[in-house]
């Protein structure tokens, strides 16, 4: 009896035991992957983990919630593509200043920071958006 994997359930044969039944379970694999690709079974992006940023470029490179902690007044620069979408969690606003790049802030920018705040951000053609949506201390 074949059995599916977690994620997108492709049927597994068990070897030795369903030599007649290969070819269905494997063009029913490839439906469901023609499926993905042509937008019949919509894509969902998973993250297990939070990244930190490595550099002050800004990138949605590695997952969808990144933290940075700032060790001294940062200027960040857009590494964002057009459909780049994040949300950023900075921490040390409280101690120190950030500078963000050429951008629209949606909703306004923050007055001030605290020790912990959450910052979304997406690019859409070549504009850069920011909101900030709160403290998080």
């Amino acid at each position: 009896m074949a059995t599916t994997t977690t994620s997108l359930a492709f049927n597994t044969p068990t070897p030795g035991t369903e030599e007649d039944s290969w070819g269905t379970l494997l063009n029913a694999n490839w439906d469901k992957a023609d499926d993905l690709f042509d937008g019949t079974t919509p894509v969902v992006r998973l993250r297990a983990t939070t990244p930190t940023l490595a550099s002050t470029a800004l990138t949605a490179a590695g997952g969808q919630v990144i933290d940075y902690t700032m060790a001294s007044n940062t200027t960040f620069t857009d590494s964002f593509a057009d459909g780049d979408t994040a949300i950023f969690h900075l921490l040390g606003g409280d101690t120190y200043t950030p500078t963000w790049p050429a951008s629209t802030w949606v909703g306004g920018a923050p007055l001030s920071y605290t020790s912990e705040d959450v910052i979304s951000i997406w690019k859409r053609g070549s504009t850069l958006y920011l909101s900030y949506v709160g403290s998080a201390a």
